[in-house]
């Protein structure tokens, strides 16, 4: 009977950790007005000229864990439609994305001569219909932390996307 209850137990926290910060409530493939916060705030929306919108929503809206307050979430559509859920934090002394990223999607593994607040790089890795990139970079005075979550559905319409963008930006260079 111990047995069970511990299970369950364990069960029951695992639960409780997952809804604590669910920013994938809302369905890839789901228009902008799915979207809405706990504040009753409109989500803060920058839209651009390829079809692409970027949709920023505070954490603490979402989130009920404070370590997560100071990461910047953004939901990206292409023709009002999620194809990109992305996380950022900047400048915290920890890995707590880094963390939660591996809890949720799957560990990767890190050089074993590199601490793990030390380690840079990109990995990249499939969970069910889902792509996972995760990401820590230095940049001026610190790092980053960046996870980004695509579905395998939309990576064409991203990579279309993406393309159209670059496109317009070697055409700039001249």
């Amino acid at each position: 009977m111990g047995r069970i209850a511990l299970i369950l137990s364990f069960l029951l926290l695992s639960i409780n950790f997952s809804n604590a910060c669910d920013y994938e409530f809302s369905n890839f493939g789901d228009a902008k007005k799915s979207i809405s916060t706990k504040s009753g705030m409109a989500p803060i929306v920058f839209p651009d000229k390829f079809g692409g919108e970027s949709l920023s929503v505070p954490m603490i809206d979402i989130c009920e864990d404070k370590d997560f307050w100071n990461t910047k979430l953004e939901y990206f559509y292409i023709n009002n439609k999620l194809v990109r859920i992305e996380l950022l934090r900047v400048q915290q002394n920890d890995r707590k994305l880094m963390d939660h990223a591996m809890k949720k999607y799957g560990k990767f593994t890190l050089p074993v001569t590199v601490e793990k607040n030390k380690w840079r790089g990109v990995n990249e890795w499939e969970k069910g219909n889902e792509l996972i990139q995760f990401a820590v970079i230095d940049i001026p005075g610190g790092h980053a932390e960046v996870l980004r979550i695509i579905n395998k559905l939309y990576f064409k319409n991203l990579s279309d996307y993406q393309q159209k963008v670059g496109e317009w930006e070697d055409s700039t260079q001249n």
